[in-house]
């Protein structure tokens, strides 16, 4: 009985963010089908390098605050007040050290990662650090509190705007990169004045961080921040290496393949975000996160044979033949985002137990293998080495979290070869179903049985 009510709050709360995450991917195709026309590789590229290094750098700053918000406002250790005006009182400061340095250092820059992209556009892109910073702290207070639809609607908002935004500054004005750029910026700025807004219902949001409860936030988040960087490194040094091997107008081609094949994933984040603030306020038992992987295996597994079979009629019909060498790198990518469908779903399970070093240690593992590849395939095959290279570390990654979670939770390896089996997939899908009915009409007689 436990279990099934689990299973259906877990099964709303995925629905939100699912619907939201596949409106998302809808509007970002649509928003890189615009971008794909009227700026081609080599403007695409500038604009995703423009944004990619602010980016990075705000993930960096987060100092796992984010995760220590989940945790400790969804187990009752503290408010969520307080710990979002610590969480974005120290992250001004930090973005605005860092955003600082990297304006000086940007002229530099332009003879290695960033060559060839005008210094005025990579200056202007630096103003997505703070917005970055502030919306991952923000959001992680709705997913601390379980405000899903909340959560949902902020990214619902976000691509509408950006989406509109395009259309007047890339399509109708003609601005190219920076109108791409401009859309984006003023994008997030709506999103996060929609979250704080939202959050403005529950408590007044405020900036004045307190030294004390800081470095209580500070002490559990730390010690998942290191594979959380591990973790981003290994998902995203391919770009940057590319960058560094290559031209922008392949950055522009890998970023085409990559938002295809990882829109897959989208499966995966969702169910991550209705698991992790769940696993932190009740430790469920590993049966629960095993169920929710085999779904997310399932859809995933069947989401990149349809890619696979469809992908180069896709991109000629959506993005035009000029990124057509985009289909081999995301052929390569397909098994790596199966195979990390596991070390994203078992990450959050155990952190959300506590184990905040779980992630690390996939992810530590891991990333040697990703430079080492990277150096050595991207020179002697482009695009398609930087996949491959990405495929062979997220199956790493995985493999190690198997094995953590296999201990943690006391459960057998065997237990895994049921998250492959297209005969259990089927059975899931009917329970899903069935459940899935009596959660949104809790009157009925499903509803009543359980």
């Amino acid at each position: 009985m436990g279990d099934a009510r689990t299973m259906k709050t877990l099964l709303v709360n995925a629905c939100w963010v699912f619907g939201a995450n596949i409106f998302g991917l809808a509007v970002a195709l649509t928003i890189n089908t615009l971008y794909a026309r009227y700026l081609g590789p080599a403007g695409l590229g500038w604009y995703t390098l423009a944004i990619y290094l602010p980016e990075m750098a705000a993930i960096l700053l987060t100092l796992g605050l984010p995760g220590a918000n989940i945790y400790l406002v969804g187990s009752g250790q503290m408010s969520a007040r307080e710990a979002l005006a610590n969480s974005l009182g120290l992250g001004a400061v930090l973005a605005f050290a860092v955003g600082t340095l990297y304006l000086l250092l940007l002229p530099s820059l332009q003879s290695g990662i960033l060559r060839g992209i005008p210094l005025s556009l990579a200056a202007l892109g630096t103003l997505s650090l703070p917005l970055t910073l502030a919306a991952y702290h923000a959001n992680s207070i709705l997913q601390a509190k379980q405000r899903l639809g909340d959560f949902s609607l902020v990214k619902i908002v976000q691509g509408l705007c950006c989406l509109a935004f395009s259309l007047i500054l890339v399509v109708a004005l003609n601005l190219g990169p920076l109108g791409a750029l401009v859309s984006y910026l003023l994008a997030g700025g709506v999103a996060l004045s929609v979250i704080c807004w939202l959050l403005s219902f529950s408590f007044k949001p405020s900036m004045l961080f307190k030294c004390g409860t800081l470095k209580k936030q500070l002490s559990y988040g730390i010690k998942g921040h290191l594979g959380n960087l591990m973790q981003f490194f290994n998902y995203r040094i391919d770009i940057l290496m590319v960058a560094y091997f290559l031209t922008p107008r392949e950055v522009g081609l890998y970023s085409l393949a990559t938002l295809m094949g990882e829109g897959l994933w989208h499966v995966a984040n969702a169910a991550q975000t209705a698991l992790f603030p769940h696993i932190a306020s009740s430790r469920e038992s590993g049966e629960v996160t095993l169920q929710v992987l085999t779904g997310v295996v399932a859809i995933t597994t069947v989401g990149a044979f349809l890619l696979f079979c469809l992908g180069q009629p896709l991109i000629v019909l959506f993005f035009s033949p000029a990124f057509m060498e985009s289909y081999g790198a995301m052929a390569w990518l397909l098994p790596g985002i199966i195979f990390l469908c596991y070390g994203k779903i078992l990450a959050v399970d155990l952190v959300g137990r506590g184990y905040a070093w779980g992630g690390t240690m996939g992810s530590a593992v891991a990333l040697p293998f990703t430079l080492g590849l990277n150096l050595v395939l991207i020179p002697r095959w482009g695009i398609k080495g930087a996949a491959l290279t990405s495929s062979i570390s997220y199956g790493i990654t995985s493999l190690i979290l198997v094995v953590l979670f296999s201990w943690a939770c006391q459960v057998r390896y065997r237990a895994f070869l049921t998250t492959l089996n297209p005969w259990h997939w089927g059975r899931l899908c009917l329970q899903l179903a069935r459940q899935g009915e009596s959660a949104w009409h809790p009157d009925s007689k499903g509803g009543a049985s359980t």
